[in-house]
């Protein structure tokens, strides 16, 4: 039997439009399940809330971060930007990512930092350290880029290389 054109595109509609039901079908109830649980609605930027401990986490991290795929912590002289990429997390402007290298209280406008890299590390092997070595100090010196001989102030915070704060006591 041989069928003419106008058959040949009715089954074709009615073959597509079966296909179209059963992706419908099949489809369907998936989609609805990811609106329902908020899978397909619009996601915020996740707006940073800046804190002594956050920040020095965050920057111990990223540094870990640095020491595990370059086999060493970086430079002291450029070490702000060596871990600028790995602050953002996902959902987060680049903005707020930037706030982590601020110490709180500081103007994010004024150009001031207050976190003071610890040379001793730069460009070393994490295993060759002592435990318990600071890697960022709170520092008074409010440059970027800011290095430390690794001691900490009085009344001002630390992180070590394995991302325990360390607090001091304030002098009277």
């Amino acid at each position: 039997m041989k069928l003419s054109g106008r058959k040949w595109w009715r089954y074709g509609i009615i073959g597509l439009t079966i296909l179209v039901a059963g992706l419908v079908i099949w489809v369907g109830p998936v989609l609805i399940s990811a609106k329902r649980a908020g899978l397909l609605d619009a996601t915020e930027a996740e707006k940073y809330q800046p804190s002594r401990e956050a920040n020095l986490k965050a920057i111990a991290t990223a540094l870990n971060l640095v020491h595990d795929s370059d086999g060493v912590y970086p430079v002291a002289g450029k070490w702000m930007e060596s871990i600028g990429n790995r602050l953002q997390r996902n959902g987060m402007t680049a903005a707020d990512a930037q706030l982590k290298l601020i110490r709180p209280g500081l103007d994010p406008k004024s150009g001031k930092y207050g976190y003071a890299y610890n040379q001793k590390v730069a460009g070393k092997y994490r295993d060759d350290l002592p435990k318990g070595t600071l890697l960022v100090v709170e520092s008074r010196n409010l440059a970027r880029n800011a290095a430390s001989e690794g001691e900490i102030e009085a009344g001002l915070w630390a992180v070590t290389i394995e991302g325990t704060l360390v607090k001091t006591a304030k002098q009277n």
